[in-house]
């Protein structure tokens, strides 16, 4: 059993600046009753004791208690493991009228033949909580994994959103994640995969073509080997040809002066001169035949040939010298590159074939000197690869194909990538997928399992919790404590709604609350989660703002249902209360022995002001407080006390009596004659007691009880030592006036002659 035996220190907290528990003071007992007006502190005890309660830590001041199993500090209260219930404004609030307003929560009744039920529900809970911190383990990883996954298609999403964001292609604008990982899904259920992958430079092609804009349309260049072949063997044939005629020696062997010679035949024979243009002599005919003879028919078809020949050939060195290319800028930017290669190779191809055709026209040039003689092409013939025009004219066909359908290629392009993304990123979105299906098959399966365990835990609870009786006695104390049946707790759910007449009820009086808040408390005490019999219970102002009707009920519930608690406190400031808790722990069991062995303690708070500030301190009860019903009772044991044992006192002792003599006997003659009012005396004479000791008890009080003049050196006060034969005269007054209120108040306050005995 673990109870509380003291406060030890309370320092900084609340209005207990610098408590330590007196060495005087008694420790707590089973029954500690601690008395205090408002604004002492009773509400800071009590929240300290709720703070054990809740496990909660003090964190403002300090605080240390002492336990029969040793100290504990405030700061370790989150620790604590004491069987405690406190009932304050904070329970009341937190959880009979929540600020939220949910239900009052259920009480757990646990009968005996439930103890097997029991055993499974504690089990059912511990497999509750390892399934739920599995649960928990499990979530954290598919979190974990989930975001790794859910980053590496946010991080790829984005690379092709920004690579392939177009304001004339807009579909790569919005791409995100979803689209990402569907494509990636798609990929790692087909077979193709492989057909997606493309290398670093081939995807840096891929954004020039999405990339490009439109260009124009360009010329394919002709074919250069079938010209050099053709020029080649035209030539070739001209060469071979000569002409037969009576040739003159020195013309024929002299090209520039056959030439000259034939080109003035021709303008003698258009003038029909016969004298010679250029030395104005006659021609002689002789000499015109003998040259229309060596330049006759034949040799003017190979003369014509000749130039012919050079004029084609001329022609193709027009076309090749440079080369008929297209600017770089003129193609597909995708092309360029490989439009560069090609191109570098045609120019070498037409450097070769235009070289070929100087050497072809100079052939010629020195056959029209030598048409009388058949001559052979002394030059080999140059290596032009067809393959460099055919390359070159493949860009530039693609340059055109694409050119007519561009849309659709930059379309193509950007598949193409995306795909390509995709494909790099596959393997890592795999692993995380099948790792992500994997727990989430885990954590759907554990909580399944969980909530299986929860609904057995409830299920077993229910055949546990049995709530509904305990709503029923609650109903049926708050009929006998109220007088009506109006107001009610409904079972709801797992716990209970207050109704008025039925309905929730709203607006209850301060009355109605603290009714239900306290016969609520005292039913939890009989909850099977908290064990009577070493349980602590504690009592903050129970009966606050509760008329006298009231109070008396609640402390029959009280004292009833905390008849089997292990240690109990109750902190009040009603005195009505307090008068009745007092009675009930002055008559406890084993109260009247020993005083070190009593089990119910009282203590009072008392509460100074000094320079910082009111302060406040535990100590023992007045004893007026603890013995005394009222000060009547006080005075009654006061003077029955003097009245037996007047010798032993002196007469500073003895200087009280006469007030306290007189104060008991003017209220023992309120209550017997509340008809009369005014002078004692004439209340005396109404008493049949001997009329001599009814002068001397009279005598003695208006003496030693007043003082209306300045006492004169002739006053006796040793006449103060006849007080214990007057007051002994003044109990046999009363005790002859009334023996039976006489004998109760003897016996009440211990002084009848009688020895109590438990």
């Amino acid at each position: 059993m673990t109870t509380i035996r003291r406060i030890s220190t309370l320092r900084g907290y609340g209005i207990f600046r610098d408590f330590s528990w007196p060495n005087d003071l008694a420790d707590f007992g089973k029954y500690n009753l601690i008395y205090g007006a408002n604004g002492t502190g009773k509400t800071t005890l009590s929240t300290l004791l709720r703070m054990l309660e809740q496990r909660q830590s003090v964190t403002a001041g300090s605080a240390t208690l002492v336990l029969d199993t040793g100290e504990m500090s405030g700061a370790a209260f989150d620790g604590a493991t004491v069987p405690i219930r406190v009932f304050n404004r904070d329970f009341i609030r937190e959880s009979v009228f929540p600020v939220n307003g949910s239900d009052v929560a259920p009480i757990y009744v646990l009968g005996a033949e439930n103890v097997r039920l029991q055993e499974r529900l504690n089990q059912l809970r511990r497999e509750h909580d390892q399934d739920g911190r599995r649960l928990s383990g499990l979530r954290t990883k598919l979190g974990q994994a989930s975001r790794e996954l859910d980053q590496l298609c946010v991080s790829h999403a984005r690379l092709v959103r920004e690579s392939l964001r177009s304001a004339d292609l807009p579909r790569y604008t919005s791409y995100d994640k979803g689209r990402f990982q569907s494509h990636a899904e798609q990929m790692a259920h087909a077979s193709d995969r492989a057909d997606h992958r493309v290398a670093d430079d081939a995807r840096a092609q891929l954004l020039v073509q999405f990339r490009s804009t439109s260009k124009d349309k360009l010329a394919v260049l002709p074919e250069l080997l079938p010209e050099v072949e053709t020029a080649t063997t035209l030539v070739s044939q001209i060469l071979e040809r000569s002409v037969v005629a009576a040739a003159i020696a020195e013309i024929s062997n002299d090209a520039e002066l056959s030439g000259w010679v034939r080109a003035g035949l021709e303008v003698h024979r258009h003038l029909g001169a016969d004298v010679c243009q250029f030395c104005g002599q006659s021609l002689p005919p002789e000499r015109i035949a003998a040259l229309e003879l060596h330049f006759n028919a034949e040799h003017d078809r190979l003369v014509a040939d000749i130039n012919n020949a050079i004029d084609r050939i001329e022609g193709a060195i027009g076309r090749w010298d440079p080369p008929p290319l297209p600017r770089r800028a003129e193609l597909l930017d995708d092309l360029a590159s490989e439009y560069q290669v090609a191109e570098q190779r045609a120019r070498e191809s037409a450097k070769t074939g235009c070289a070929w055709f100087e050497a072809l026209r100079g052939a010629l040039q020195n056959k029209t000197s030598r048409v009388f003689v058949s001559t052979q092409l002394q030059i080999d013939l140059p290596t032009v690869d067809p393959e460099d025009i055919r390359q070159i004219n493949d860009v530039i066909q693609r340059h055109n194909d694409a050119r007519d359908d561009l849309a659709a290629r930059r379309t193509h392009a950007g598949e193409r990538f995306e795909a390509g993304v995709v494909e790099e990123a596959l393997d890592e979105f795999v692993r995380l997928k099948t790792e992500c299906d994997a727990l989430s098959g885990q954590v759907k399966a554990a909580d399944a399992n969980l909530r299986k365990v929860a609904d057995e835990v409830r299920d077993t609870e229910q055949q546990l919790i049995e709530h509904h009786r305990p709503a029923e006695e609650l109903n049926e104390d708050l009929e006998r404590y109220l007088g009506h049946s109006d107001l009610k707790l409904a079972v709801k759910d797992t716990g209970y709604s207050i109704t008025r007449g039925g309905i929730a009820a709203t607006s209850l009086s301060e009355g109605e609350a603290t009714a239900i808040a306290l016969l609520y408390f005292l039913k939890t005490l009989q909850d099977q989660r908290f064990d009577r019999k070493n349980g602590i219970v504690v009592l903050d102002d129970p009966v606050s703002s509760l008329d006298s009707n009231a109070l008396f009920l609640a402390f029959g519930f009280i004292q009833d249902r905390t008849s089997e608690i292990g240690q109990i406190f109750i902190l009040t400031h009603n005195f009505t209360f307090f008068r009745q808790v007092r009675n009930w722990f002055h008559h406890v069991k084993g109260q009247r022995k020993d005083p070190a062995r009593r089990p119910a303690r009282f203590y009072m708070l008392d509460c100074t002001r000094s320079g910082d500030g009111r302060t406040s301190r535990l100590t023992a009860l007045d004893p007026l407080l603890e013995k005394f019903e009222s000060e009547y009772h006080y005075l009654f044991a006061q003077v029955s006390l003097a009245a037996a044992d007047s010798t032993q006192q002196s007469l500073q002792e003895h200087y009280v009596l006469p007030n306290m003599a007189r104060r008991l006997l003017e209220a023992f003659l309120a209550f017997r004659y509340p008809q009369m009012s005014g002078d004692l005396r004439q209340k005396v004479e109404r008493v049949k007691f001997d009329p001599a000791k009814k002068s001397r008890i009279l005598r003695f009080m208006h003496t030693y009880s007043h003082a209306d003049t300045i006492g004169e050196p002739a006053h006796d006060l040793s006449h103060l030592s006849e007080g214990g034969p007057v007051l002994r005269d003044l109990l046999d007054l009363m005790n002859a006036e009334d023996p039976a209120h006489f004998a109760a108040m003897s016996e009440l306050t211990g002084t009848s002659d009688e020895e109590d005995e438990e």
